[in-house]
C-alpha cells in the first residue's frame, strides 16, 4: 500500500494527498493539475476550467458535510432533550412516592405503616433524595422567572 501525504498543491492551493515520494523530492503539485500546466493559452484556458471545476466539486463535498454535521448535531440535542425531559418525568413520580413514603421522626411511613415501609426505604436512599433536591432546586429556579 502507497503511503500518501497531504499538500497544498501550488497550482490550484487545494489540501490534497498525493503519493509520498522516497527521498527529498516531495510533490508540489496535485494530479489534475500537472496535467494542465503551461503556459500556452490552451494550457491557461484549460487550466482555469479544471479549477473551476475542481473548486466546485470541493465546495459541493463541504457542503454535504456541513448539512450532515448540522443534522447530526441537530439530532444529538434532540435526543439529549428527550432524555432530560424522561429524567424529570421519572424524577417527578420519584418525589411524588416520596411524598406518599416519607417517613415520620418516629419511623413511622406517611402511608401509614408504623415500621419496616419497603417503599420509604427505597425513596430515602441517597441517590433518591439527590435527584429529588436538585429538581426541587430546578423548579424555584424556574419559578425566579
Amino acid at each position: 500500500m502507497t503511503r500518501t501525504i497531504t499538500i497544498t498543491c501550488e497550482c490550484c492551493d487545494l489540501h490534497v494527498k498525493v503519493p509520498d515520494a522516497d527521498g527529498d523530492h516531495q510533490a508540489t503539485m496535485c494530479g489534475p493539475c500537472i496535467e494542465h500546466r503551461g503556459a500556452n493559452p490552451e494550457m491557461q484556458v484549460r487550466r482555469h476550467m479544471e479549477h473551476s471545476e475542481m473548486l466546485r466539486t470541493h465546495l459541493k463535498a463541504a457542503s454535504d458535510w456541513a448539512t450532515k454535521a448540522e443534522w447530526e448535531r441537530d439530532n444529538a440535542y434532540r435526543r439529549m432533550k428527550q432524555a432530560f425531559s424522561s429524567r424529570n418525568h421519572a424524577v417527578a413520580y420519584l418525589q411524588r412516592i416520596n411524598d406518599i413514603h416519607a417517613l415520620n421522626l418516629d419511623g413511622s411511613c406517611k402511608c401509614g405503616k408504623r415500621s419496616g415501609c419497603s417503599v420509604a426505604s427505597i425513596v430515602s436512599e441517597k441517590w433518591a433524595q439527590q435527584m429529588i433536591a436538585r429538581k426541587d432546586k430546578s423548579d424555584e429556579e424556574d419559578d425566579d422567572w
